[in-house]
């Protein structure tokens, strides 16, 4: 734990930390919800076999330009967020986030193909989930501060506070589900730009193809 708490020191400025059981975890409110949010996210993107499917539809993109405008507003300090919203808005940002970096890298590189095979369409058993999840995400986050052995995850710490004494269980597991999640984001940015750069190594080729062939 020693070495995760070291690690989250670079990805989080720890200026507001849940406390769960007395000690402090190692990220902020905020990134713990983005993190816990990309986590669960992909186990979705998984279970679903979303990678089959092309991008999302209209709706499930005016659905998350709205969820990153409320995040948006809370960081820039417009909407006045307590440790609950930080919470909330990072989990549905975490969810956005790790979709579309997943989703977009997979379609960039099904795109580049010589002879790409268009996806299938996304039908109402993969909308209404996607819409309904970052509800059920705002839900969780509400629902957690009342889990046994979870009570004290609405209490927060001073600016740069890391953990204390005694780990719990529940620390432990807060402090491995984000990990988890820091993780899956990390991976799926290193796809996304991979992703990018085949395609337009994949395009320039074809334009070179296409000049050498008039």
């Amino acid at each position: 734990m020693d070495l995760l708490i070291e690690l989250f020191g670079y990805l989080c400025g720890r200026g507001r930390c849940f406390v769960v059981d007395g000690a402090a975890l190692p990220v902020c409110e905020r990134c713990l919800g983005l993190y816990v949010g990309a986590a669960v996210t992909v186990v979705w993107v998984v279970a679903a076999r979303l990678w089959r499917r092309g991008l999302p539809p209209g709706a499930v993109v005016a659905g998350h330009l709205v969820v990153l405008a409320g995040a948006m507003l809370g960081g820039l300090h417009v909407i006045v967020s307590g440790p609950l919203w930080r919470l909330i808005c990072g989990l549905t940002t975490g969810h956005v986030l790790m979709l579309w970096l997943a989703l977009g890298a997979v379609h960039l590189w099904r795109a580049g193909r010589l002879s790409p095979v268009p996806p299938r369409r996304w039908g109402r058993g993969q909308t209404v989930p996607a819409m309904a999840i970052v509800i059920l995400l705002a839900i969780a986050g509400a629902a957690s501060l009342t889990v046994p052995g979870l009570k004290r995850l609405g209490e927060t710490t001073p600016a740069g506070a890391v953990a204390t004494g005694a780990l719990s269980w529940a620390w432990g597991f807060w402090t491995i589900l984000a990990a988890a999640g820091a993780v899956a984001l990390a991976v799926a940015v290193v796809c996304a730009v991979m992703s990018v750069a085949a395609f337009a190594g994949r395009a320039s080729r074809r334009s070179r193809d296409n000049r050498t062939g008039q």
